[in-house]
Protein backbone atom coordinates (compact mmCIF):
# COMPACT_ATOMS: atom_id res chain seq x y z
CA UNK A 1 0.00 0.00 0.00
CA UNK A 2 1.70 3.58 -0.90
CA UNK A 3 1.20 6.13 1.80
CA UNK A 4 0.40 9.57 1.11
CA UNK A 5 2.38 12.40 2.71
CA UNK A 6 0.30 12.84 5.43
CA UNK A 7 0.14 9.23 6.29
CA UNK A 8 3.73 8.69 6.04
CA UNK A 9 3.89 11.59 8.73
CA UNK A 10 1.13 10.50 10.68
CA UNK A 11 2.38 7.05 10.89
CA UNK A 12 6.03 7.63 11.35
CA UNK A 13 5.59 9.91 14.48
CA UNK A 14 3.39 7.51 16.02
CA UNK A 15 5.76 4.43 15.65
CA UNK A 16 9.21 6.36 15.06
CA UNK A 17 11.93 7.88 17.29
CA UNK A 18 10.53 11.17 16.86
CA UNK A 19 7.31 10.45 18.20
CA UNK A 20 8.37 9.08 21.43
CA UNK A 21 10.98 11.48 21.95
CA UNK A 22 8.31 14.47 21.19
CA UNK A 23 6.49 12.60 23.62
CA UNK A 24 8.61 10.87 26.26
CA UNK A 25 8.22 13.78 29.22
CA UNK A 26 4.13 12.67 29.11
CA UNK A 27 4.95 9.04 29.50
CA UNK A 28 7.21 9.36 31.92
CA UNK A 29 4.27 10.68 34.53
CA UNK A 30 2.62 7.49 33.92
CA UNK A 31 -0.92 6.99 34.77
CA UNK A 32 -1.42 10.15 35.90
CA UNK A 33 -1.67 10.94 32.37
CA UNK A 34 -4.09 8.58 31.28
CA UNK A 35 -7.81 9.42 32.59
CA UNK A 36 -10.83 6.66 32.16
CA UNK A 37 -12.00 8.52 29.27
CA UNK A 38 -9.86 6.68 26.28
CA UNK A 39 -7.87 8.53 23.77
CA UNK A 40 -8.04 7.37 20.11
CA UNK A 41 -5.30 5.15 19.37
CA UNK A 42 -3.54 7.99 16.61
CA UNK A 43 -3.88 10.89 19.89
CA UNK A 44 -1.26 11.13 22.75
CA UNK A 45 -2.49 10.07 26.57
CA UNK A 46 -4.64 13.32 27.57
CA UNK A 47 -1.57 15.30 29.59
CA UNK A 48 -2.51 16.62 33.21
CA UNK A 49 -0.63 17.67 35.87
CA UNK A 50 0.33 15.80 38.15
CA UNK A 51 -0.90 18.09 40.86
CA UNK A 52 -4.72 17.67 39.04
CA UNK A 53 -4.97 13.51 38.35
CA UNK A 54 -7.81 12.44 36.58
CA UNK A 55 -10.98 11.20 38.76
CA UNK A 56 -14.30 10.62 38.09
CA UNK A 57 -15.61 12.96 40.67
CA UNK A 58 -13.69 15.81 39.39
CA UNK A 59 -15.13 15.26 35.87
CA UNK A 60 -18.32 15.45 36.87
CA UNK A 61 -18.24 18.77 38.95
CA UNK A 62 -16.23 20.14 36.43
CA UNK A 63 -19.53 18.92 33.99
CA UNK A 64 -22.06 20.39 36.14
CA UNK A 65 -19.80 23.83 36.50
CA UNK A 66 -19.14 23.88 32.66
CA UNK A 67 -23.39 23.97 32.47
CA UNK A 68 -24.14 26.84 35.47
CA UNK A 69 -25.50 29.79 34.52
CA UNK A 70 -25.99 30.62 38.08
CA UNK A 71 -21.41 31.60 37.76
CA UNK A 72 -22.42 34.64 36.33
CA UNK A 73 -23.60 37.76 37.66
CA UNK A 74 -27.31 37.73 36.09
CA UNK A 75 -27.12 33.60 36.27
CA UNK A 76 -27.74 33.88 32.38
CA UNK A 77 -24.65 33.03 31.49
CA UNK A 78 -22.45 29.58 31.57
CA UNK A 79 -19.16 28.38 30.46
CA UNK A 80 -21.37 26.60 27.90
CA UNK A 81 -23.54 29.55 26.80
CA UNK A 82 -20.61 30.22 24.41
CA UNK A 83 -19.23 26.51 23.89
CA UNK A 84 -22.46 24.52 22.61
CA UNK A 85 -22.14 20.61 21.66
CA UNK A 86 -24.30 21.24 18.82
CA UNK A 87 -21.55 23.77 17.38
CA UNK A 88 -18.06 21.73 18.02
CA UNK A 89 -18.33 23.28 21.39
CA UNK A 90 -18.08 27.11 20.01
CA UNK A 91 -20.69 29.21 19.58
CA UNK A 92 -23.72 28.43 17.26
CA UNK A 93 -25.26 32.16 17.95
CA UNK A 94 -22.41 33.96 16.51
CA UNK A 95 -23.32 32.34 13.01
CA UNK A 96 -27.04 32.10 13.50
CA UNK A 97 -27.30 36.29 14.33
CA UNK A 98 -24.32 38.02 13.38
CA UNK A 99 -25.84 41.56 13.85
CA UNK A 100 -26.58 40.87 17.57
CA UNK A 101 -22.93 39.14 18.36
CA UNK A 102 -21.44 42.43 16.38
CA UNK A 103 -18.68 44.63 18.22
CA UNK A 104 -16.81 47.55 17.03
CA UNK A 105 -13.05 47.30 16.19
CA UNK A 106 -10.97 49.74 17.27
CA UNK A 107 -12.91 52.82 15.12
CA UNK A 108 -15.40 52.47 17.83
CA UNK A 109 -17.44 52.73 14.82
CA UNK A 110 -20.31 49.92 14.33
CA UNK A 111 -20.51 48.38 10.59
CA UNK A 112 -17.35 49.48 9.37
CA UNK A 113 -14.79 46.97 8.05
CA UNK A 114 -12.72 46.60 11.45
CA UNK A 115 -15.93 45.47 13.39
CA UNK A 116 -15.42 41.64 15.44
CA UNK A 117 -18.59 39.06 15.58
CA UNK A 118 -17.80 37.79 19.31
CA UNK A 119 -19.93 36.59 22.02
CA UNK A 120 -23.07 37.91 23.51
CA UNK A 121 -23.02 37.57 26.95
CA UNK A 122 -24.34 39.84 29.88
CA UNK A 123 -24.94 43.33 30.66
CA UNK A 124 -22.73 45.18 32.56
CA UNK A 125 -23.96 45.82 36.12
CA UNK A 126 -22.85 47.97 38.80
CA UNK A 127 -21.74 46.28 42.63
CA UNK A 128 -25.59 46.88 43.54
CA UNK A 129 -27.15 45.20 40.52
CA UNK A 130 -28.11 47.84 38.50
CA UNK A 131 -26.97 49.08 35.16
CA UNK A 132 -24.17 50.26 34.30
CA UNK A 133 -24.18 52.83 31.02
CA UNK A 134 -21.40 51.83 28.17
CA UNK A 135 -20.98 53.65 25.30
CA UNK A 136 -21.47 50.79 22.48
CA UNK A 137 -24.30 49.14 24.06
CA UNK A 138 -25.73 51.28 26.36
CA UNK A 139 -27.45 48.61 29.21
CA UNK A 140 -27.39 46.07 26.52
CA UNK A 141 -25.83 42.94 26.55
CA UNK A 142 -21.93 42.56 26.27
CA UNK A 143 -20.37 41.49 23.01
CA UNK A 144 -16.32 39.97 23.66
CA UNK A 145 -13.87 41.08 20.90
CA UNK A 146 -13.15 37.71 19.37
CA UNK A 147 -14.79 34.66 18.04
CA UNK A 148 -15.20 32.13 20.53
CA UNK A 149 -13.22 29.50 19.86
CA UNK A 150 -14.10 25.49 20.36
CA UNK A 151 -12.46 23.91 23.92
CA UNK A 152 -12.69 20.42 21.90
CA UNK A 153 -9.23 19.18 22.54
CA UNK A 154 -7.81 21.76 24.14
CA UNK A 155 -6.17 19.68 27.22
CA UNK A 156 -3.32 19.10 24.38
CA UNK A 157 -2.74 22.90 24.13
CA UNK A 158 0.41 24.28 25.97
CA UNK A 159 -1.11 27.54 26.06
CA UNK A 160 -4.78 28.95 26.01
CA UNK A 161 -7.08 31.63 24.52
CA UNK A 162 -6.44 32.97 20.80
CA UNK A 163 -3.36 35.37 22.44
CA UNK A 164 -1.70 32.65 24.06
CA UNK A 165 -2.02 34.39 27.55
CA UNK A 166 -3.12 30.86 29.34
CA UNK A 167 -0.26 29.28 30.09
CA UNK A 168 0.79 25.93 31.86
CA UNK A 169 1.70 27.36 34.86
CA UNK A 170 -1.18 27.79 37.38
CA UNK A 171 -1.35 29.98 40.58
CA UNK A 172 -3.56 29.94 43.18
CA UNK A 173 -6.37 32.43 42.89
CA UNK A 174 -6.43 34.07 45.96
CA UNK A 175 -2.57 33.58 47.26
CA UNK A 176 -0.15 33.55 43.90
CA UNK A 177 1.53 30.47 45.08
CA UNK A 178 2.04 28.26 42.50
CA UNK A 179 0.31 24.93 42.22
CA UNK A 180 1.19 23.48 39.00
CA UNK A 181 4.37 24.36 37.15
CA UNK A 182 4.05 23.04 34.20
CA UNK A 183 1.34 21.71 31.97
CA UNK A 184 -1.87 23.41 33.47
CA UNK A 185 -3.11 25.83 30.92
CA UNK A 186 -6.31 24.44 31.14
CA UNK A 187 -6.16 25.52 35.41
CA UNK A 188 -5.35 28.89 33.89
CA UNK A 189 -7.74 29.61 31.55
CA UNK A 190 -10.73 28.41 33.13
CA UNK A 191 -11.12 31.17 35.43
CA UNK A 192 -10.90 34.24 32.93
CA UNK A 193 -14.17 34.32 31.79
CA UNK A 194 -15.78 33.89 35.40
CA UNK A 195 -14.32 37.18 36.66
CA UNK A 196 -14.50 39.28 32.82
CA UNK A 197 -17.10 41.93 32.41
CA UNK A 198 -17.28 40.83 29.04
CA UNK A 199 -18.56 37.44 29.84
CA UNK A 200 -19.92 36.56 33.04
CA UNK A 201 -18.87 38.97 35.79
CA UNK A 202 -19.65 42.08 36.82
CA UNK A 203 -17.00 44.73 37.66
CA UNK A 204 -15.47 44.30 41.26
CA UNK A 205 -16.71 40.64 41.40
CA UNK A 206 -13.68 38.46 42.92
CA UNK A 207 -12.85 34.68 42.80
CA UNK A 208 -13.89 34.42 46.18
CA UNK A 209 -16.78 35.97 45.41
CA UNK A 210 -18.07 33.09 43.28
CA UNK A 211 -16.79 30.86 45.31
CA UNK A 212 -19.24 32.16 48.18
CA UNK A 213 -22.35 32.08 45.93
CA UNK A 214 -21.00 28.40 44.67
CA UNK A 215 -21.41 27.80 48.74
CA UNK A 216 -25.38 28.87 48.40
CA UNK A 217 -27.22 27.66 45.45
CA UNK A 218 -28.74 24.40 44.52
CA UNK A 219 -26.57 23.01 41.10
CA UNK A 220 -27.87 23.70 38.12
CA UNK A 221 -31.14 25.77 39.24
CA UNK A 222 -31.61 27.42 36.71
CA UNK A 223 -31.44 24.41 34.11
CA UNK A 224 -33.49 21.70 32.93
CA UNK A 225 -33.17 17.97 31.54
CA UNK A 226 -30.23 17.53 33.15
CA UNK A 227 -28.16 13.55 31.53
CA UNK A 228 -29.29 10.97 33.83
CA UNK A 229 -26.09 10.45 35.72
CA UNK A 230 -25.75 14.27 36.77
CA UNK A 231 -29.49 14.33 37.90
CA UNK A 232 -28.22 11.59 39.98
CA UNK A 233 -25.23 13.01 41.55
CA UNK A 234 -26.46 15.90 42.06
CA UNK A 235 -30.09 15.01 43.47
CA UNK A 236 -30.61 16.85 47.04
CA UNK A 237 -27.05 18.18 47.45
CA UNK A 238 -25.22 21.68 46.99
CA UNK A 239 -21.57 22.75 46.05
CA UNK A 240 -20.19 21.81 49.30
CA UNK A 241 -20.81 17.90 49.01
CA UNK A 242 -19.77 17.90 45.42
CA UNK A 243 -16.66 19.50 46.12
CA UNK A 244 -16.07 17.66 49.31
CA UNK A 245 -16.31 14.49 47.03
CA UNK A 246 -14.10 15.26 44.31
CA UNK A 247 -11.22 16.67 46.52
CA UNK A 248 -12.17 15.72 50.17
CA UNK A 249 -12.68 19.40 51.03
CA UNK A 250 -16.13 20.77 51.29
CA UNK A 251 -14.87 24.82 51.76
CA UNK A 252 -15.11 25.18 48.06
CA UNK A 253 -11.81 26.62 47.22
CA UNK A 254 -11.24 28.77 43.89
CA UNK A 255 -8.55 26.38 43.30
CA UNK A 256 -10.68 23.48 43.26
CA UNK A 257 -12.99 25.36 40.71
CA UNK A 258 -10.44 25.81 38.26
CA UNK A 259 -9.27 22.18 38.89
CA UNK A 260 -12.88 20.57 38.33
CA UNK A 261 -13.64 23.05 35.32
CA UNK A 262 -10.57 21.70 33.75
CA UNK A 263 -10.53 17.88 34.39
CA UNK A 264 -14.03 18.00 32.89
CA UNK A 265 -12.31 19.83 29.53
CA UNK A 266 -10.10 16.93 29.53
CA UNK A 267 -12.25 14.34 29.09
CA UNK A 268 -13.42 16.68 25.89
CA UNK A 269 -11.63 15.19 23.18
CA UNK A 270 -12.65 13.81 19.09
CA UNK A 271 -11.48 10.53 19.58
CA UNK A 272 -13.74 8.74 16.53
CA UNK A 273 -12.42 10.97 12.73
CA UNK A 274 -12.69 9.28 9.65
CA UNK A 275 -9.68 10.95 8.70
CA UNK A 276 -7.98 8.96 11.72
CA UNK A 277 -9.10 5.83 10.23
CA UNK A 278 -8.07 6.61 6.93
CA UNK A 279 -4.53 7.59 8.24
CA UNK A 280 -3.99 4.45 9.91
CA UNK A 281 -4.81 2.49 6.58
CA UNK A 282 -8.49 2.06 6.49
CA UNK A 283 -8.76 3.08 2.45
CA UNK A 284 -12.63 2.90 2.84
CA UNK A 285 -12.94 5.50 5.42
CA UNK A 286 -13.12 8.74 2.96
CA UNK A 287 -14.98 8.67 -0.10
CA UNK A 288 -13.01 9.99 -3.35
CA UNK A 289 -13.81 13.13 -3.11
CA UNK A 290 -12.83 13.75 0.36
CA UNK A 291 -9.51 11.88 -0.59
CA UNK A 292 -8.90 14.33 -2.99
CA UNK A 293 -9.29 16.88 -0.55
CA UNK A 294 -6.86 15.03 1.57
CA UNK A 295 -4.33 14.94 -1.23
CA UNK A 296 -4.70 19.16 -1.59
CA UNK A 297 -4.59 19.79 1.97
CA UNK A 298 -1.24 17.75 2.28
CA UNK A 299 0.00 19.46 -1.13
CA UNK A 300 -0.75 22.45 -3.42
CA UNK A 301 -2.94 23.47 -0.83
CA UNK A 302 -0.46 23.45 1.89
CA UNK A 303 -2.61 23.41 4.76
CA UNK A 304 -0.37 20.31 6.20
CA UNK A 305 2.28 22.89 7.04
CA UNK A 306 0.24 24.47 10.28
CA UNK A 307 -2.51 21.75 10.56
CA UNK A 308 -0.49 18.37 10.62
CA UNK A 309 -2.27 14.93 12.21
CA UNK A 310 -2.85 14.07 15.25
CA UNK A 311 -3.87 17.65 16.28
CA UNK A 312 -4.05 19.31 13.18
CA UNK A 313 -2.62 22.22 14.58
CA UNK A 314 0.92 23.45 14.85
CA UNK A 315 0.02 24.86 18.29
CA UNK A 316 2.11 27.86 16.92
CA UNK A 317 1.26 32.06 16.41
CA UNK A 318 0.64 33.24 12.97
CA UNK A 319 -0.46 36.65 11.17
CA UNK A 320 -1.88 35.26 7.98
CA UNK A 321 -4.05 38.27 7.13
CA UNK A 322 -6.89 38.20 8.16
CA UNK A 323 -7.29 41.79 9.20
CA UNK A 324 -4.78 44.70 9.49
CA UNK A 325 -2.05 44.23 11.93
CA UNK A 326 -3.77 47.55 14.46
CA UNK A 327 -6.81 45.33 14.62
CA UNK A 328 -6.12 43.36 17.18
CA UNK A 329 -2.91 42.96 18.87
CA UNK A 330 -3.16 39.49 18.85
CA UNK A 331 -0.31 37.52 20.91
CA UNK A 332 1.52 41.21 21.07
CA UNK A 333 -0.51 41.66 23.78
CA UNK A 334 0.93 39.21 25.64
CA UNK A 335 4.78 39.07 24.63
CA UNK A 336 5.18 43.23 24.22
CA UNK A 337 7.02 41.73 20.23
CA UNK A 338 6.19 43.85 17.47
CA UNK A 339 7.16 40.60 15.93
CA UNK A 340 3.88 39.14 17.02
CA UNK A 341 2.01 41.87 15.99
CA UNK A 342 -1.90 40.17 14.70
CA UNK A 343 -0.65 36.92 14.98
CA UNK A 344 -3.26 34.60 16.42
CA UNK A 345 -2.99 30.66 17.71
CA UNK A 346 -3.47 27.91 14.99
CA UNK A 347 -6.92 26.33 15.46
CA UNK A 348 -7.26 22.77 15.76
CA UNK A 349 -9.05 21.30 12.91
CA UNK A 350 -10.54 18.10 14.45
CA UNK A 351 -14.73 19.00 14.33
CA UNK A 352 -13.89 22.51 12.14
CA UNK A 353 -16.96 21.57 10.71
CA UNK A 354 -19.11 21.84 13.44
CA UNK A 355 -17.72 25.62 14.49
CA UNK A 356 -19.03 28.24 12.21
CA UNK A 357 -17.82 31.31 11.84
CA UNK A 358 -14.07 31.11 11.51
CA UNK A 359 -11.27 33.58 12.27
CA UNK A 360 -10.58 35.27 15.13
CA UNK A 361 -12.83 37.79 14.31
CA UNK A 362 -15.70 35.66 13.08
CA UNK A 363 -15.42 37.06 9.53
CA UNK A 364 -15.53 33.75 7.58
CA UNK A 365 -19.66 32.25 7.70
CA UNK A 366 -18.29 29.26 5.94
CA UNK A 367 -15.47 26.61 5.69
CA UNK A 368 -15.81 27.48 1.84
CA UNK A 369 -14.93 31.06 2.49
CA UNK A 370 -12.16 30.19 4.37
CA UNK A 371 -10.89 28.19 1.56
CA UNK A 372 -11.58 30.93 -0.77
CA UNK A 373 -9.44 32.81 1.90
CA UNK A 374 -6.29 31.13 1.21
CA UNK A 375 -6.96 30.54 -2.03
CA UNK A 376 -6.95 34.22 -2.45
CA UNK A 377 -3.49 34.17 0.29
CA UNK A 378 -4.93 36.15 2.88
CA UNK A 379 -6.81 39.76 2.57
CA UNK A 380 -4.14 41.76 4.37
CA UNK A 381 -0.38 42.12 3.98
CA UNK A 382 2.07 42.70 6.94
CA UNK A 383 5.76 42.32 7.82
CA UNK A 384 5.35 39.13 9.40
CA UNK A 385 2.75 38.13 7.81
CA UNK A 386 3.11 34.30 7.29
CA UNK A 387 5.19 33.18 4.48
CA UNK A 388 3.17 30.16 3.26
CA UNK A 389 0.27 32.95 3.15
CA UNK A 390 0.29 33.09 -1.36
CA UNK A 391 -2.75 32.74 -3.91
CA UNK A 392 -3.08 28.90 -4.56
CA UNK A 393 -4.90 29.18 -7.81
CA UNK A 394 -6.70 26.28 -7.27
CA UNK A 395 -9.90 25.29 -9.24
CA UNK A 396 -13.23 25.68 -8.56
CA UNK A 397 -13.20 21.36 -8.19
CA UNK A 398 -10.08 21.76 -6.02
CA UNK A 399 -12.32 24.08 -3.61
CA UNK A 400 -14.68 22.02 -3.04
CA UNK A 401 -12.59 18.98 -2.42
CA UNK A 402 -11.02 20.44 0.48
CA UNK A 403 -14.37 21.81 1.60
CA UNK A 404 -15.33 18.21 0.99
CA UNK A 405 -12.09 17.01 3.37
CA UNK A 406 -13.07 20.26 6.15
CA UNK A 407 -16.13 18.51 6.76
CA UNK A 408 -16.95 14.44 7.88
CA UNK A 409 -13.54 13.76 7.97
CA UNK A 410 -12.61 15.93 10.89
CA UNK A 411 -15.89 15.55 12.58
CA UNK A 412 -16.41 13.14 15.13
CA UNK A 413 -20.14 11.85 15.31
CA UNK A 414 -20.58 11.29 18.93
CA UNK A 415 -19.94 15.37 19.02
CA UNK A 416 -22.58 16.17 16.72
CA UNK A 417 -25.08 13.63 18.39
CA UNK A 418 -23.88 15.08 21.41
CA UNK A 419 -22.99 11.56 23.37
CA UNK A 420 -21.20 12.08 26.29
CA UNK A 421 -18.90 12.79 27.20
CA UNK A 422 -20.53 16.06 25.09
CA UNK A 423 -23.73 16.60 26.24
CA UNK A 424 -25.47 18.27 28.48
CA UNK A 425 -28.86 19.84 29.94
CA UNK A 426 -30.96 22.63 28.30
CA UNK A 427 -29.85 26.01 29.79
CA UNK A 428 -31.92 28.67 30.88
CA UNK A 429 -30.89 30.77 27.67
CA UNK A 430 -32.27 27.95 25.67
CA UNK A 431 -35.92 28.03 27.37
CA UNK A 432 -39.80 29.81 27.25
CA UNK A 433 -38.70 31.18 30.53
CA UNK A 434 -36.16 33.64 28.95
CA UNK A 435 -37.99 37.43 28.95
CA UNK A 436 -39.19 38.49 25.84
CA UNK A 437 -39.99 42.31 24.48
CA UNK A 438 -43.32 42.55 22.70
CA UNK A 439 -45.19 45.84 21.46
CA UNK A 440 -43.82 48.68 19.89
CA UNK A 441 -43.62 51.81 22.66
CA UNK A 442 -44.80 55.09 22.30
CA UNK A 443 -42.61 57.62 21.04
CA UNK A 444 -41.53 60.56 23.64
CA UNK A 445 -39.94 63.88 22.77
CA UNK A 446 -38.05 63.84 19.39
CA UNK A 447 -39.90 61.13 18.26
CA UNK A 448 -37.44 58.62 20.16
CA UNK A 449 -38.84 55.79 22.04
CA UNK A 450 -37.72 55.09 25.50
CA UNK A 451 -36.45 51.44 25.67
CA UNK A 452 -36.71 48.12 28.50
CA UNK A 453 -33.96 46.10 29.60
CA UNK A 454 -33.67 43.54 32.02
CA UNK A 455 -30.63 41.62 33.10
CA UNK A 456 -32.03 38.27 33.83
CA UNK A 457 -34.74 35.82 33.98
CA UNK A 458 -37.38 36.12 37.19
CA UNK A 459 -37.33 33.91 39.88
CA UNK A 460 -39.54 33.80 42.49
CA UNK A 461 -37.08 33.83 45.16
CA UNK A 462 -34.58 36.45 43.69
CA UNK A 463 -34.50 39.97 42.63
CA UNK A 464 -34.28 41.32 38.78
CA UNK A 465 -32.44 44.44 37.17
CA UNK A 466 -34.91 46.34 35.18
CA UNK A 467 -33.77 49.43 33.34
CA UNK A 468 -34.57 52.13 31.12
CA UNK A 469 -32.85 53.89 28.39
CA UNK A 470 -33.24 56.57 25.48
CA UNK A 471 -35.40 58.50 27.75
CA UNK A 472 -36.29 62.11 28.25
CA UNK A 473 -33.21 62.96 30.45
CA UNK A 474 -34.17 64.18 34.16
CA UNK A 475 -37.85 63.08 33.91
CA UNK A 476 -39.56 61.02 36.25
CA UNK A 477 -39.73 56.96 35.03
CA UNK A 478 -42.51 54.71 36.49
CA UNK A 479 -42.07 50.86 36.23
CA UNK A 480 -45.25 48.95 36.08
CA UNK A 481 -45.19 45.32 37.23
CA UNK A 482 -48.46 43.34 36.56
CA UNK A 483 -49.20 40.06 36.08
CA UNK A 484 -52.25 40.47 33.77
CA UNK A 485 -50.75 40.74 30.09
CA UNK A 486 -52.90 43.04 28.10
CA UNK A 487 -55.61 43.70 26.47
CA UNK A 488 -53.83 46.48 24.68
CA UNK A 489 -55.52 49.76 26.24
CA UNK A 490 -54.72 53.15 25.66
CA UNK A 491 -54.83 56.37 27.77
CA UNK A 492 -56.25 59.51 26.70
CA UNK A 493 -53.09 60.43 25.06
CA UNK A 494 -52.56 57.59 23.22
CA UNK A 495 -50.03 56.03 25.01
CA UNK A 496 -49.73 52.48 24.54
CA UNK A 497 -50.02 49.85 28.01
CA UNK A 498 -49.48 45.88 27.23
CA UNK A 499 -51.04 45.25 30.78
CA UNK A 500 -54.12 45.17 32.55
CA UNK A 501 -55.21 46.51 35.98
CA UNK A 502 -55.32 44.23 38.69
CA UNK A 503 -54.48 43.02 42.52
CA UNK A 504 -50.94 42.33 41.62
CA UNK A 505 -49.63 45.66 39.64
CA UNK A 506 -46.77 47.11 41.09
CA UNK A 507 -44.90 50.04 40.81
CA UNK A 508 -41.67 51.85 41.00
CA UNK A 509 -40.85 55.28 40.10
CA UNK A 510 -37.38 57.00 39.93
CA UNK A 511 -36.10 60.48 38.55
CA UNK A 512 -33.88 59.22 35.25
CA UNK A 513 -30.22 60.58 35.10
CA UNK A 514 -29.17 62.90 31.97
CA UNK A 515 -30.52 66.14 30.11
CA UNK A 516 -32.23 66.14 27.04
CA UNK A 517 -33.83 64.12 24.41
CA UNK A 518 -33.28 60.21 24.06
CA UNK A 519 -30.25 61.08 26.79
CA UNK A 520 -31.97 59.34 30.52
CA UNK A 521 -31.91 56.55 31.43
CA UNK A 522 -31.78 54.32 34.92
CA UNK A 523 -32.88 50.52 36.61
CA UNK A 524 -34.14 49.33 39.66
CA UNK A 525 -34.11 45.62 41.60
CA UNK A 526 -37.48 44.38 41.52
CA UNK A 527 -38.04 41.29 43.82
CA UNK A 528 -41.10 39.06 43.20
CA UNK A 529 -41.90 37.88 46.66
CA UNK A 530 -43.41 41.80 46.58
CA UNK A 531 -46.28 40.69 44.54
CA UNK A 532 -47.18 37.09 45.82
CA UNK A 533 -45.77 33.57 47.09
CA UNK A 534 -47.92 31.62 44.67
CA UNK A 535 -46.47 33.45 41.19
CA UNK A 536 -44.38 30.42 39.97
CA UNK A 537 -46.00 29.93 36.38
CA UNK A 538 -47.25 33.34 36.33
CA UNK A 539 -46.66 35.59 33.32
CA UNK A 540 -45.51 39.08 34.63
CA UNK A 541 -45.45 41.84 32.07
CA UNK A 542 -42.92 44.88 32.68
CA UNK A 543 -43.42 48.74 31.16
CA UNK A 544 -41.83 51.91 31.66
CA UNK A 545 -43.92 54.88 31.76
CA UNK A 546 -41.88 58.21 31.12
CA UNK A 547 -43.51 61.52 32.23
CA UNK A 548 -42.47 63.29 28.49
CA UNK A 549 -45.18 65.49 27.36
CA UNK A 550 -45.42 65.87 23.77
CA UNK A 551 -47.79 67.31 21.60
CA UNK A 552 -51.19 65.41 21.89
CA UNK A 553 -50.01 63.25 24.98
CA UNK A 554 -48.54 63.24 28.13
CA UNK A 555 -46.40 60.06 28.51
CA UNK A 556 -44.29 57.95 26.47
CA UNK A 557 -43.61 54.63 26.91
CA UNK A 558 -41.53 51.73 26.42
CA UNK A 559 -42.15 48.31 24.83
CA UNK A 560 -43.11 45.84 27.70
CA UNK A 561 -41.11 42.48 28.52
CA UNK A 562 -42.82 39.33 29.76
CA UNK A 563 -41.19 37.11 32.07
CA UNK A 564 -42.63 33.99 33.39
CA UNK A 565 -41.41 33.64 37.25
CA UNK A 566 -40.01 30.23 37.94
Amino acid sequence: MRLSRLQGRFLGRLLGRSWALRWAPLAAAGALLSPPIAAAPQLPAVPEPAENPWTREKARLGKILFWEEQLSSTHSVACATCHRPSAGFADPRTALDPESSRYFGTDREHHTPDDVLGSRSMPLLWPDGTFQQRADVGFGIMRTRRNAPTVLNSAYAPVLFLDGRATGEFRDPLTGEVISAAGAALESQVLGPLLSHFEMSAPGRTIDDVAQHLREITPLAEARNLPGPIAVWTAGRGYPELFGEAFGDDSIRPRHIAQALATYLRTLVTADLPVDRFLAGDQTALSPEEQRGLALFEGAAGCVDCHAAPHFTDFEFHNIGVDPIYDDGGRREVTGLLADRGKFKTPSLRGVELTAPYFHDGSAASLEDVVDFYDGGGLHDAPNKAPEMVPLGLTDQQRSDLVAFLKRPLTDPRVAAAVNPFDGPTLFSESPRVPRRFGQGTPGTGGHRPTIHMAQGMRSDGEVTVGIQNALGGALAILYVADRPGPVESTTGGTVLYFSAGPNVHRAVIPLTGSGAAKGHGSVRFDASRMSSALVGTRLVFQWIVDDPTPGRRFSATRAISAVVY
